[in-house]
C-alpha cells in the first residue's frame, strides 16, 4: 500500500501474490515490470504506469483516483479488467498511449490531451485488446490545444472483435463535442474504435473591397469584405488595421453568413500607392466574437500575407490620394469685358443673359460655376491658374454666383464670397415731348 502524498518513481520489479494499493493523495509511478499477482487498487491519488503490469489480477480505479502512464497493463490475450469509476488520462508529462491488454469497463471519465494529430506524441490514446464497456455515467474530457486542418483521432483503439458497448453519458454517434472541434464515433477505423475526427474551424479565404478601384481622398468612405471558407455570426465590432494607419470598423455580414463587410474612412495623412491591410493579423475581435454559424467554433483570424495572394493588396488596386490640402478658393469672380455692357466697369450691371464668368485658381483644378446650389458649369483652370465660364440663359434681375475648385486628388475648396451681377434687358422709358413757350 502506497500513501504517500508526493510524487514518488517505482523503478524496480514487484512479484508475488499480494497486491497494490495506491491510497495517498500523490502520485505513485510504476517504471518497471511488476509480475505480482493480486489487484492492483488506485483509491486515491494517481498511479501512473510507464512500465508493465504484467500478472496482476484486476485494476481498479475509483472515484476521484487517477490512472494514467505510457506502459502497458496486464498480460498479452488477458481476460482481466481495467475498471475505472475515477479518472482515466492516458500518458504522463504529456501525450501517450497507454495498453490494456484485457477488459476495459468505464464508468468514470477519459480524459484526453490533444496537441496534434499523431498518437502518443500529438495525442493520448487507449489500446484495448478486449472488449470496451462505456457505462451510463461515464463522460469525455478533452484539452484541446490543436488548430488546423481536419484530423482522425483514434482515442479508443480497440484491438476486439466487439463493438464498443455504451457511450459517453449525453454523447451520441456522431455528435460535436460541445465547444470543441470535434464530431465523434464509436465505430472509426475498423468499425468498433473511438474516434474524434476534427471539424476545421472557420478561417479567412480573401479579403477584398466592395468600392470600385481607382483614388481616393481625405474623406470618402471605401467598404472592405473579408470571406471566410465556412458560415459565421459575428457580435461586436471587429476591427481591420490597415497599413496606411487607417481602421476600417466592421458594418455588416452577408445573407449567406461568409462575407463580412467592413467601413474605412480615409484619414488626413493616409496616402497610399496601394490599400493594404497592415499585417496577417491585421483582423481583430476587439471584444467581440466570429464563431462558425453551426459548430460555434471561434474563426481563425489569420489573414494571407500583405500584398500575397488573396490579400486586399493583390485584389484590388485602390490609391488613396497624396494631396491632403484643398485647393485654394477661387479668386477675382468677375464678368468677362465682351459681357459687361454697363456704364461702369464695377458696378456689375450687364443686358448679356448668358454672361462669361472669369476668375483665377489652382492651376489644373476643375472648377464649377452654381448659382446657389445649381451648377451653371464647369472648366478647368489653365496653367496660369485662369478660367473662364459662360452660363446658361440668366434671368432678369440680381443673381450671387460662386465657384469652387476640385484638385486632382478629389479635394474640393470651401466655397468664396459671391459675385453679385444684375441682368437687366429692360429699356429705359422715354423723356416724352418738351414744349417751348414764347413768353414775348
Amino acid at each position: 500500500t502506497s500513501e504517500t502524498a508526493t510524487a514518488v518513481p517505482l523503478s524496480g520489479a514487484s512479484c508475488g501474490v499480494g497486491g497494490l494499493t495506491n491510497a495517498g493523495c500523490g502520485t505513485l509511478t510504476l517504471l518497471g515490470t511488476d509480475a505480482y499477482t493480486g489487484a492492483t487498487t488506485v483509491s486515491a491519488g494517481t498511479l501512473l504506469v510507464n512500465g508493465a503490469l504484467s500478472a496482476t489480477s484486476g485494476v481498479s480505479v475509483a472515484s476521484g483516483a487517477t490512472l494514467g502512464g505510457t506502459g502497458t497493463i496486464f498480460a498479452t490475450s488477458s481476460s482481466n479488467t481495467l475498471t475505472v469509476n475515477g479518472t482515466l488520462a492516458p500518458g504522463s508529462s504529456g501525450p501517450g498511449i497507454l495498453t490494456v491488454n484485457g477488459n476495459l469497463a468505464l464508468n468514470g471519465t477519459l480524459a484526453v490531451d490533444v496537441a496534434g494529430a499523431t498518437a502518443g506524441s500529438g495525442y493520448d490514446q487507449i489500446n484495448v485488446a478486449g472488449t470496451v464497456t462505456l457505462g451510463a455515467a461515464s463522460a469525455l474530457s478533452i484539452t484541446n490545444t490543436m488548430s488546423g486542418s481536419a484530423s482522425s483521432l483514434t482515442v479508443i483503439a480497440n484491438n476486439d472483435a466487439d463493438v464498443i458497448s455504451g457511450t459517453f453519458s449525453g454523447l451520441a454517434e456522431g455528435d460535436t463535442l460541445a465547444g470543441l472541434p470535434f464530431t465523434m464515433s464509436y465505430v472509426g477505423e475498423t468499425g468498433n474504435d473511438l474516434v474524434l475526427t476534427k471539424i476545421p474551424e472557420p478561417a479567412v479565404t480573401s479579403v477584398s473591397a466592395a468600392t470600385a478601384d481607382g483614388s481616393y481622398k481625405v474623406g470618402d468612405i471605401i467598404t472592405l469584405t473579408v470571406t471566410l471558407d465556412r458560415a459565421v455570426v459575428v457580435t461586436g465590432a471587429p476591427t481591420l488595421t490597415l497599413a496606411n494607419g487607417g481602421t476600417a470598423s466592421y458594418s455588416g455580414i452577408s445573407a449567406d453568413g461568409l462575407t463580412l463587410s467592413f467601413t474605412y474612412t480615409v484619414g488626413t495623412g493616409q496616402s497610399t500607392a496601394d490599400l493594404d491591410y497592415a499585417t496577417t493579423s491585421a483582423l481583430a475581435l476587439a471584444g467581440g466574437t466570429i464563431k462558425d454559424q453551426t459548430t460555434h467554433l471561434n474563426a481563425v483570424l489569420t489573414l494571407a500575407t500583405p500584398g500575397a495572394a488573396s490579400s486586399l493588396g493583390a485584389n484590388k488596386d485602390i490609391v488613396i490620394a497624396s494631396d491632403p490640402l484643398a485647393p485654394m478658393v477661387p479668386t477675382g469672380l468677375a464678368l468677362a469685358a465682351d459681357s459687361d455692357s454697363g456704364n461702369s466697369s464695377s458696378d456689375r450691371l450687364t443686358n448679356v443673359t448668358t454672361p462669361v464668368i472669369t476668375g483665377t485658381a489652382e492651376a489644373g483644378s476643375l472648377i464649377t460655376l452654381y448659382e446657389g446650389g445649381t451648377v451653371l458649369g464647369t472648366t478647368t483652370a489653365d496653367d496660369s491658374g485662369h478660367w473662364r465660364i459662360t452660363t446658361p440663359t440668366l434671368a432678369e434681375g440680381r443673381h450671387t454666383l460662386t465657384a469652387k475648385a476640385t484638385d486632382a486628388a478629389g479635394n474640393m475648396s470651401t466655397t468664396p464670397t459671391g459675385l453679385s451681377l444684375t441682368i437687366d434687358t429692360t429699356a429705359p422709358a422715354s423723356p416724352g415731348v418738351v414744349i417751348l413757350t414764347d413768353t414775348n
